[in-house]
């Protein structure tokens, strides 16, 4: 769609971008080997993608010695300080962990549990807690291949170094959420005494996961979601995007377009205005170059 609405509109532009669909499944190595067939094979000028951390930092090494900028519809901390080609084109993961921070603090609470994804990097959260005089009291990394077993074992674990004044941080993606929450609730860990904050990474993908399970697993907890605002033109875009789900899928349940859709569809466009830009230096260096021969030729 973003790629029919903007050459609609810019019939003019020589250039024109054709993408290639890949999907890593969410496994770092499955991501690098994507990235290596795309660009050997496919002989592609950019990559966009939406993964965790380590796929991202696997794909910005990938970029790195390719020299090929790779579109990052996710954050990850250490992807602006290591290498050069990567942009993250979502916001600052730093402005959502410093809005944690200062709603822990308005709770006037002084300690935290952290529990994050295992391979995610939460140095920035932990900075924003330190900030605000907010102690972690305990980090817990879960796998995202954890068993229901293996989460109940690092549950029991928390609770033994639990304080009454803990809140707990959950930085993890969907697919381990809910099974996570459905075994806090086994625990009666949600409860009066216990407090609980979810960060994007989980609520941004909400409306992915099965409603009914979500529902029951994280009821009572606080989430922090990304936030567009509304206007003319989103909510046209929206419209539109459901009717042409609706027509290419009439048996499936409507789901609601996540802000990645959003986001990725506003790469599209930078992307193809980038494309555009470094063709006419190109063409105008070539040109150049053309005049100079000819210059040199006839002198």
């Amino acid at each position: 769609m973003a790629i029919s609405d903007f050459y609609t509109l810019n019939k003019h532009y020589k250039t024109r971008i054709v993408p290639h669909i890949k999907d890593s499944g969410g496994e770092p190595l499955r991501a690098l080997s994507v990235g290596l067939d795309l660009l050997e094979n496919k002989k592609v000028q950019a990559i966009i993608g939406l993964g965790t951390s380590p796929e991202a930092n696997f794909l910005a090494a990938l970029g790195d010695k390719a020299k090929v900028p790779i579109l990052y519809l996710s954050g990850s901390p250490m992807l602006s300080t290591e290498y050069p080609y990567p942009v993250q084109l979502t916001q600052d993961q730093i402005l959502e962990f410093d809005g944690v921070a200062s709603i822990v603090e308005s709770f006037q609470r002084t300690n935290v549990i952290l529990i994050y994804e295992q391979g995610e990097i939460i140095s920035n959260l932990a900075d924003s807690f330190q900030e605000k005089n907010i102690h972690i009291a305990h980090k817990s990394a879960i796998s995202l291949s954890a068993t229901d077993e293996q989460i109940l074992v690092e549950l029991h674990n928390l609770t033994s170094s639990t304080l009454q004044t803990t809140i707990f941080v959950v930085h993890v993606s969907p697919s381990l959420v809910s099974r996570f929450f459905l075994n806090v609730k086994r625990l009666g860990m949600i409860s009066k005494g216990y407090a609980w904050i979810i960060t994007d990474k989980t609520m941004d993908l909400l409306h992915s996961m099965d409603s009914s399970v979500l529902i029951e697993s994280i009821q009572g907890a606080l989430g922090f979601k990304s936030y567009i605002p509304p206007s003319n033109e989103l909510h046209n875009f929206t419209v539109r995007w459901r009717r042409k789900m609706h027509m290419e899928n009439p048996n499936k349940e409507m789901m609601e377009l996540n802000v990645f859709g959003i986001w990725a569809y506003d790469a599209i466009w930078a992307l193809t205005r980038a494309v555009e830009k470094v063709a006419d230096k190109i063409s105008q260096t070539k040109e150049q170059n053309a005049a100079s021969i000819e210059h040199n030729r006839l002198s």
